[in-house]
């Protein structure tokens, strides 16, 4: 879903430069402005691993993901193309979240710096932590597309490593340059 702004730029004219064709006399059509995306994109994720708790052993997780992203796109009106609209060209965000890892369960809630360098491709920071044992870590993840590699370390504690799959709605502002 999203919405477009109604207040939109008339295109791009750069006034110092003269018309490409001077002879025609006729005004030059502007360029296409872009657009501006603000998204903000809630779903859940689930993926399968190893994790390090004295020895390595299977592991399973699952849990509730929300992003919040900003950037720019190259051309106007890309929601109305299918699955090219939902995420501008490239973004940065952050992406809160809260997770059930398996096999002795623990939960953790994280906090990561994401960044959308295209629009398929994306890698991320941030720190987790066990409101429990009071335990907490580095974060790291790599997605492409819905797809998902995700390392995490709770200090003194364990160690996990999770392939996984993202399933999220995307609700989008969208403005042009």
């Amino acid at each position: 879903m999203h919405w477009d702004f109604e207040r939109n730029a008339p295109g791009k004219v750069d006034l110092a430069t003269p018309p490409q064709r001077i002879e025609c006399r006729a005004a030059d059509p502007p360029g296409d402005p872009g657009e501006r995306y603000l998204v903000f994109a809630p779903g859940v994720f689930a993926g399968a691993g190893a994790t390090d708790v004295s020895g390595w052993r299977p592991a399973a997780t699952t849990g509730l993901e929300a992003s919040l992203h900003f950037g720019p796109a190259s051309r106007s009106h890309m929601e109305d193309e299918f699955l090219a609209g939902a995420l501008p060209d490239s973004s940065i965000g952050l992406n809160l979240g809260w997770a059930i890892l398996a096999p002795k369960p623990t939960s953790v809630g994280y906090a990561e710096i994401q960044v959308r360098p295209k629009r398929v491709y994306a890698v991320a920071q941030g720190w987790q932590w066990n409101p429990s044992s009071n335990r907490h870590g580095p974060q790291a993840t790599i997605s492409f597309g819905p797809f998902f590699l995700r390392a995490g370390y709770l200090i003194h504690s364990r160690f996990d490593m999770t392939v996984g799959i993202f399933l999220k709605g995307f609700l989008s502002w969208i403005w042009s340059r």
